[in-house]
């Protein structure tokens, strides 16, 4: 099947399953799965699972979870408040400040 085909065919599987109402995360995975599977057989699952396992080890990555453990922490506190606050105060005036 030509690469076009393929992908008219996983834009609209997708657009249809979340015209549906289903849920993102299961549209994107569940499509993909089964695309995957069909185009290039079940050995791929294993070429999908090495790469997982080599971008997992990339230390790039751990600032992510880094991140959003600083901002939760900063809600929490009322930090994050305060800060908003006085953005607001220094730049509320201005055309576009808090933007």
């Amino acid at each position: 099947m030509s690469i076009e085909i393929l992908t008219l065919l996983f834009f609209g599987s997708l657009l249809f399953l979340l015209l549906l109402g289903l849920p993102l995360v299961f549209v994107l995975g569940g499509v993909s799965v089964i695309f995957l599977y069909f185009t290039w057989g079940f050995d791929s699952f294993y070429m999908v699972a090495a790469q997982i396992l080599g971008t997992m080890g990339s230390f790039t990555l751990v600032a992510i979870p880094l991140f959003v453990f600083m901002a939760m922490v900063l809600e929490r506190t009322g930090v994050a408040r305060d800060l908003y606050r006085m953005m607001q105060l220094w730049f509320g005036g201005l055309r576009g400040g808090l933007a």
